[in-house]
């Protein structure tokens, strides 16, 4: 009986520590700490998705280049947006779901049909 109950505590004790989550990690170096905590502009949002996008789609480097442009203008409205005081959360999911549509628009005439397709089969956003 003993081992049976000690058994059912290993178990929810493991249960419920998945669910808190990892442990921060204390002993990770400084410069890992504040990568981390830091926050990306919407310049390095942007280039970061252009770039892994590259790769993936096979972009050309006018592509590429048009494709950091469209990513920079949609992160820079997005963050405008995030920063807005006064809008109710329909109101800014209404103006977001403007600006995600001139994106995918934008995105169209970038990429070829082909590319197009291949980004919407691989991208949640697309």
């Amino acid at each position: 009986m003993r081992i049976f109950m000690f058994v059912i505590i290993f178990f929810a004790g493991g249960i419920l520590q998945a669910q808190i989550g990892p442990a921060p990690q204390k002993n990770a170096p400084k410069e890992v700490k504040t990568e981390q905590a830091k926050k990306k502009t919407p310049m390095e949002r942007a280039y970061n998705t252009a770039d892994a996008m590259k790769n993936s789609l096979k972009l050309n480097d006018k592509q590429h280049k048009d494709l950091r442009i469209a990513f920079l203008n949609y992160e820079m409205k997005m963050d405008k947006l995030n920063k807005q005081k006064g809008l109710t959360l329909k109101e800014l999911a209404v103006k977001k779901r403007i600006v995600n549509t001139e994106r995918q628009e934008n995105m169209k005439k970038i990429f070829t049909p082909e590319q197009y397709k291949r980004y919407q089969l691989t991208s949640p956003g697309g």
